[in-house]
């Protein structure tokens, strides 16, 4: 009888443990599920916020504008025609229809265009010249090769083109020493051929170059020295 109470108690006792890891399992489960909810919530709320380029006005302070609202809207002029052409451009010329991220090209106001960073007002405050300022794509054409536009030359008021580790061939138009850039970054592409030193060289306010991971051929000829303000 004592031998039955006490394998009775053992039957028991390894039916409480097993339960309970059993609990504990479903909780731990339960904890992953929910987190994993919250998680892809959150992602959507992020993602579901439309892009807007940071606006700066005519006297270099930033602008805010009511959210959804475009500056045509807000100040009766949109992005200068030179600039959105040129955009339109860089879409047609880079395969945008397969870019990772496309929202908003040629269907919304260029500053709704997804990398496009900085639009500013480069005339006053009665009479606006929205110009873009700055691009910034990272990772971004990835699924079809495409090429950069001559074009891009014609937006003279671009402080930093950005465009990196994406799949961009063919090679760098001479049409950019016109560009007056402070920063051009467009590393990690399929880019082939002999780099524009000359074109690089004639851009004035160049201050950073980035070229690397790149298919160019050939050695850095000394003119690159006479680029001045060149720091990178």
């Amino acid at each position: 009888m004592k031998t039955l109470i006490r394998k009775t108690k053992k039957i028991r006792k390894k039916h409480w443990r097993d339960g309970l890891m059993q609990s504990t399992r479903y909780v731990s489960v339960l904890g992953i599920m929910v987190m994993l909810v919250m998680s892809t919530t959150c992602y959507g709320q992020a993602h579901a916020q439309k892009h807007r380029a940071e606006i700066i006005g005519a006297d270099g302070n930033p602008v805010i504008l009511p959210e959804g609202r475009s500056l045509v809207q807000e100040t009766g002029r949109s992005v200068e025609p030179v600039d959105s052409n040129a955009l339109v451009a860089l879409y047609y010329a880079a395969h945008g229809e397969n870019w990772n991220n496309n929202s908003g090209w040629l269907t919304d106001m260029v500053e709704f265009w997804h990398g496009i960073d900085r639009i500013t007002n480069v005339g006053t405050d009665e009479n606006p010249e929205w110009r873009v300022q700055r691009l910034r794509f990272d990772d971004q054409l990835l699924t079809v090769p495409g090429e950069l536009p001559p074009e891009l030359a014609d937006m003279d008021e671009l402080d930093r083109i950005r465009l990196r580790h994406s799949m961009l061939i063919g090679g760098i138009p001479p049409e950019y020493k016109d560009l007056n850039v402070r920063r051009l970054e467009i590393p990690g592409h399929f880019f082939s051929g002999e780099a524009p030193w000359e074109a690089f060289a004639e851009m004035p306010r160049l201050e950073r170059l980035y070229i690397y991971n790149n298919y160019h051929v050939g050695e850095i000829p000394p003119i690159v020295k006479d680029i001045t303000n060149l720091t990178e």
